[in-house]
């Protein structure tokens, strides 16, 4: 068994989870891993550049659609190709593989060594601002520890992203 206490729980649209998610991130003081499955969303990558800044540990492995430049959506302003907008300040401390198998589902955070956030949003506007979603901020080192070494199996089935 696996003791753990859900802190908060939203449901998008209505419940912000975009600013949750900032703020989570904000929040970190030792590390980062994310599993990400849709990612271009520009105000949570400008949330992990600023946790780099404070010397974070960062690690994000995407699946092979975040990683190639797909059809816009309809704010063009907010929607990044995450790799190449965060290798362009060089930060060491942030690494991204991009999974080299089927399909890579999650929409996880991994946050110091206790916190978890997951549910079913996606990081790209529409997940964000439209779809029915859910997300949840779990805090339990054993929970964080499980999805801490599937994270580091699925990193080992990914390759490192380069420019």
């Amino acid at each position: 068994m696996i003791e753990a206490k859900i802190h908060k729980i939203l449901f998008g649209p209505q419940d912000n989870i975009e600013n949750f998610v900032v703020e989570q991130i904000g929040l970190a003081t030792k590390s980062i891993k994310m599993m990400v499955f849709w990612f271009t969303w520009k105000p949570i990558v400008e949330a992990l550049l600023k946790a780099a800044k404070k010397g974070i540990k960062i690690e994000i492995i995407l699946d092979k659609r975040s990683a190639e430049v797909k059809q816009k959506d309809v704010d063009l302003e907010n929607e990044v190709l995450v790799p190449e907008f965060i290798s362009r300040y060089n930060f060491n401390n942030i690494k991204i593989f991009v999974y080299q198998g089927e399909l890579l589902h999650y929409k996880t955070i991994l946050i110091d060594d206790d916190i978890v956030t997951t549910g079913s949003c996606n990081f790209f506007n529409a997940s964000l601002n439209r779809h029915e979603e859910n997300y949840m901020l779990i805090e339990s080192k054993k929970l964080n520890e499980k999805f801490t070494n599937k994270f580091l199996e699925l990193k080992n089935k990914s390759k490192r992203w380069k420019k």
